[in-house]
């Protein structure tokens, strides 16, 4: 189901390294989403963690344990390199898939990072893995996800090149491998409210590449 996911980020990831994560990124909105995520939070997990650098940028903002999980097997490697180079006992990255999530314990990180994940995989998978970060956090526990802007139609068009095909509703197969799920605001408030208060929302600016993602800042609701 993801074997091109996997081969694509594969690739990218095999030809980088991780620079020096003890500083800030210098993207305002980003470094801020971090900072409250870590802020009294001891502990986090990351699915979909790519390279780490996120999780592993929360080391330095005095989180002492993370996991993250990924598919990339050269993802992974350039994160553990980067874990032993820098003796970050604490953090720990391994390759997995959905099933991952299964082996971690209920209520058992204080913090959780989904960045460029829950619109990139299919959505009856999207909801598997923010059903099973809600069981994974403690109460009251925080959710930073990180999610690609949203296109409107005449988007879509500019964009059409990119796409190999519609594989259903606003789900789309990426001619690189990729799928896309071109979630709106609506739809993904939807699949959390039961779950999650929404703290803060908005877009991150990325002047690099010329494009916005939007973040979400959650907590998990207390339930009766």
């Amino acid at each position: 189901m993801y074997e091109k996911t996997e081969a694509f980020w594969d690739d990218i990831f095999g030809k980088e390294e991780l620079k020096d994560l003890s500083k800030p990124f210098g993207i305002e909105k980003m470094d801020s989403c971090i900072g409250w995520l870590c802020g009294n939070t001891q502990n986090i997990i990351d699915y979909g963690c790519g390279n780490a650098s996120i999780l592993l940028r929360c080391a330095y903002l005095n989180v002492k344990k993370g996991l993250g999980i990924d598919i990339s097997c050269q993802a992974v490697r350039t994160a553990v390199d980067y874990i032993l180079k820098k003796e970050l006992s604490g953090f720990s990255v391994i390759q997995g898939n959905l099933e991952a999530l299964n082996c971690i314990q209920d209520a058992s990180f204080e913090g959780a990072i989904l960045s460029n994940i829950i619109d990139n995989i299919l959505p009856d998978d999207a909801l598997f893995v923010l059903k099973n970060i809600y069981r994974i956090l403690k109460p009251e526990g925080k959710l930073f996800v990180k999610l690609n802007d949203y296109m409107d139609k005449e988007k879509l068009k500019e964009n059409i090149d990119f796409f190999e095909k519609e594989l259903s509703d606003d789900f789309f197969l990426e001619k690189s491998g990729l799928y896309f799920h071109n979630l709106s605001d609506e739809k993904f408030e939807r699949w959390i409210k039961e779950d999650f208060k929404i703290v803060e929302k908005g877009k991150i600016e990325f002047k690099a590449f010329d494009c916005f993602n939007r973040f979400y800042l959650l907590q998990k609701l207390k339930k009766n």
